[in-house]
């Protein structure tokens, strides 16, 4: 069952959010400019669609360049994010930067090699 799921990680998630936000904002925008600005004008509405549809094409490049530059117009972030706090990896365990200071507890009420206990019924 787990090999149908598709590990979303928070950026993924966050990229995918924000690419939903652009390409509606870019939606809305054209759509609305050609349906009131360009009413009388046929030839400007349709090349008010294709600047549209182009912007739209680029319009992951965009993001892509905005989440690894760090700036944008419009940054949605999700909340609780992983990424905020360092991780420090030690055996099987992940600690926080908040719980690093019960690392030193936890090592020494872990065993330092996995055992297997053998309960055989015969």
């Amino acid at each position: 069952m787990s090999a149908l799921t598709f590990p979303m990680n928070d950026d993924v998630a966050a990229y995918g959010l924000n690419l939903l936000l652009h390409l509606t904002v870019i939606c809305l925008g054209v759509l609305c400019a050609a349906r009131w600005i360009f009413r009388r004008d046929p030839a400007a509405r349709h090349y008010l669609c294709l600047t549209g549809l182009l912007c739209l094409l680029l319009a992951p490049c965009a993001v892509g360049l905005e989440a690894r530059a760090g700036w944008g117009l419009v940054k949605l972030t999700l909340p609780g994010s992983a990424a905020a706090q360092p991780v420090a990896a030690q055996g099987d365990m992940a600690l926080t930067g908040s719980e690093a200071p019960y690392r030193a507890v936890l090592a020494s009420a872990l065993p330092a090699q996995p055992t297997l206990l053998w309960v055989g019924g015969a």
